[in-house]
Order: structure tokens, then C-alpha cells, then sequence
């Protein structure tokens, strides 16, 4: 497989390499390292099916891209590791046996490694796996006690995990910090109402066919942890302390029709940025007061309505710094196949610049992360021919990222 992906990436790296070349130097006749490109990465399998969801980059300036990948052995999708080294080109390709499935959309970094969440796809139970940032390989897959199929998980300082799952026995969405053994040391349930069809939206995320729903979870830096799915028949944002047996507060969506697709705590502990999306609209809030301590509703939240974005759009939201400023990007998808790069001041929440990306086919923003050279990678999805979905990168310079922000 590694051979094949090689010998076909090529093709696609000498027209990447016609506008990608920063330069070199003829004195000493060597050629400065590339640090701008796009790259699109094809193989040979026919109705081969990628989904990339989430990047991060290795300690060697190589980028890992936590993918999935159309298996016909289950109704949940394969798992698939692409490392590619500083450049963007192919280094090596893991794919993980069918027995694990449905990765979550998050590629985690800490102080330990590199980690995501899955699912054995028998007993459905969650598994922790430690990638090799070498070159993506496997090292060790973990079983988590308790926890059934995972939703999302995010990092917490002390190299933990809070992690959003799903008790389809009880009908309830399950909240839980575990560590990197699989120890479970906080764990709390929230019912997700009854019926056949309060359950329908989950099991058709789980199985992609049907809504793709923006499960997140996490703690803010006023300890009081959150996660945003189903809670009482909708699909809310939930905060809670992990001790009490009801919700701090929770911001209510329109079941699964409405809510919040991205959350970002501000330097004010009560600000935040995010985006919501309401039967198809969707809006951008840039520096908005959230109350934590109550119940309220998501559609009474005025923010940027963006008509020109998918419905219900996928959002990436993160923080990252360009013209020594911080700030709030916001990456989703337009209505005509691009991705949009949304840049906001985090104190004014003002809008600094915008970016579209992608040409010729349909693209599709997976995740994002700032370089360790100031610059921006964003890991996408593209149609090539416009009918067979692959892995792409787009890498940007510090100098083209500061660009972006007027």
C-alpha cells in the first residue's frame, strides 16, 4: 500500500511543487525547505474512501492526519493515519484493523504523545490509541472500563482526557475524565429523554447516514467542565461540576435541528466565541457573554448570520496568533465547495480577515492547527475528479497567515 500511495502522490507533487518552491539560494546551492504548499494525497483503490477529521504536527515538523476510511466489514467507518514530514510528502500510512472503528474527530497532543478515541466494533467499547509520531504507526490501544461509544474527547492539563460518550442502554449522554491507563476517575450521566426518536440522530451520526452532529466537550478556566449533545430531548451545551447530579446550566438548541457547532473560551473567563446553527442558518458569535448557571436557549443568542456557508455547517474553531495578535479563526465550508477561513480579533471580536481556500474540486475543512514555524495547516477533504474523496493539506506560512489579518 505504502508503495502505490508513494508512486501516485508524485504525479500530484509535481504540480504542487510549480507554485510551492519558496526559493534557493545559488551561493551555497541548497534549497531552502518548502513552507508554504498544498498537497493532495490519491491512491490507486477505486472506490477507496477517505474522511480525514483532525491533524497534528510531530515533533520533527511532520504532520500526523487522523482519517477514516469506508470499511465493508462494519457500518462504521475503518481508521486511517497519514505522517507526512515538514514538506507535506507522503512518509508512511496506517491503517488499523477493522475491528476498530469510529475514530472521533480529535487527534490529541500531550505531554505523553499522541492519542485519539475509538470504538471495537463488537462490543463497542471505547479504546484509547497511541500513535507512533514517527511515522503514524500503532503503539499501544488501550480499553476504557465503562465508557461505550465515544463522541468526543478533548486534553486537560494534567494529561488527561474528558471524554463525551454515549449509554445507549440508559438512553444517556455520559461525561467522564480518564487518564492515559484507562482509569476512569469522574464520571456523570445526563438522560437523553426516551423514545425511538430522541436516539434516531445519534445512531445516524454514528453511522454517517444521516447528520454529521458537532459533539464537543472540555473544561473552562473556571473548572467547570461542558459538553454539547443531547440533554432532555435536545441537543444543548451542558455545564457541569461533575459532582452535582443536575447541570450547572445549560443552553438549550431546537432537539437536533439547532445548537451549538463550536465552542472558544476567551481570556475572559465568561466570554466566549462560537458558532450556532438553526435548521439549516447559521451564525458566527465572536466575543459573547455565556451564563454558565443557568437554563436559557441558543436561538436567543444574537450573532453573523453566514448565508453563505453548507447548512448546518461544520465549524473548526481555535485560537492562534498572526501580527502578534491573538486570534479567533473560525473554518467551515461555502455553499459553492470551499473552505473559509474566518479571522476575529479575541478582544474586540472584530473581523480581522478572510480566506477561502480550494479550486477546481469540492473542499471540505477537517481541522487546523499553528505550526511550530507561526504558520497555519489546515487538513482537508477534496473530491479529486470530483468524485473520489481524499486527504489534502493546505500549509501557510507565518508571512502568508499575518497576510490574512489587515
Amino acid at each position: 500500500m505504502n508503495k502505490i500511495f508513494n508512486r501516485l502522490f508524485t504525479g500530484t507533487l509535481i504540480l504542487s511543487l510549480c507554485y510551492t518552491f519558496t526559493g534557493c539560494d545559488i551561493k551555497d546551492n541548497e534549497v531552502e525547505a518548502i513552507s508554504s504548499f498544498m498537497r493532495v494525497y490519491d491512491n490507486d483503490r477505486f472506490d477507496g474512501s477517505y474522511i480525514p477529521l483532525d491533524i497534528q504536527q510531530a515533533s520533527d515538523g511532520g504532520y500526523l492526519i487522523l482519517s477514516g476510511r469506508r470499511i465493508e466489514e462494519s457500518n462504521f467507518i475503518g481508521i486511517n493515519i497519514l505522517k507526512l514530514d515538514e514538506e507535506g510528502i507522503f512518509v508512511a500510512e496506517t491503517e488499523m484493523e477493522a475491528n476498530f472503528v469510529h475514530p472521533v474527530n480529535s487527534l490529541v497532543k500531550n505531554d505523553e504523545g499522541y492519542y485519539f478515541f475509538c470504538m471495537d466494533a463488537v462490543s463497542l467499547q471505547a479504546q484509547i490509541v497511541k500513535i507512533n509520531e514517527k511515522d503514524g504507526s500503532i503503539e499501544q490501544t488501550t480499553p476504557v472500563s465503562g465508557i461505550y461509544y465515544p463522541l468526543n474527547v478533548s486534553a486537560l492539563a494534567d494529561n488527561s482526557f474528558v471524554v463525551q460518550s454515549y449509554n445507549n442502554g440508559d438512553k444517556q449522554t455520559v461525561l467522564s475524565v480518564v487518564n492515559s491507563a484507562g482509569s476512569v476517575s469522574k464520571r456523570k450521566t445526563f438522560g437523553i429523554g426516551a423514545g425511538e426518536d430522541v436516539e434516531k440522530p445519534l445512531i445516524e451520526h454514528f453511522t454517517r447516514t444521516g447528520k454529521s452532529l458537532p459533539f464537543f466537550a472540555g473544561k473552562t478556566s473556571d473548572g467547570l467542565f461542558y459538553f454539547n449533545g443531547f440533554f432532555n430531548y435536545t441537543f444543548s451545551l451542558v455545564f457541569t461540576n461533575l459532582s452535582s447530579d443536575e447541570p450547572s446550566g445549560v443552553i438549550q438548541g431546537q432537539q437536533h435541528n439547532g445548537g451549538f457547532s463550536s465552542l472558544l473560551q476567551l481570556e475572559d473567563a465568561n466570554k466566549f466565541a462560537f458558532s450556532t446553527f438553526n435548521f439549516g442558518d447559521n451564525y458566527l458569535h465572536t466575543n459573547t457573554a455565556l451564563n454558565k448557571q443557568s437554563i436559557s436557549s441558543a436561538i436567543d443568542l444574537e450573532g453573523f448570520s453566514m448565508p453563505e456557508l453548507q447548512p448546518d455547517a461544520h465549524v473548526v474553531l481555535k485560537k492562534v496568533r498572526a501580527k502578534n495578535s491573538e486570534i479567533a479563526l473560525f473554518g467551515s465550508n461555502t455553499k459553492n465547495g470551499q473552505i473559509v477561513l474566518l479571522a476575529y480579533d479575541e478582544i474586540t471580536g472584530e473581523l480581522k480577515g478572510t480566506k477561502y481556500l480550494g479550486f477546481s474540486y469540492p473542499y471540505e475543512i477537517a481541522g487546523f492547527i499553528q505550526t511550530a514555524d507561526e504558520g497555519l495547516a489546515v487538513a482537508a477533504l477534496t473530491y479529486v475528479a470530483g468524485r473520489f474523496p481524499r486527504i489534502c493539506l493546505f500549509k501557510f506560512s507565518k508571512e502568508e497567515l499575518d497576510d490574512i489579518i489587515r
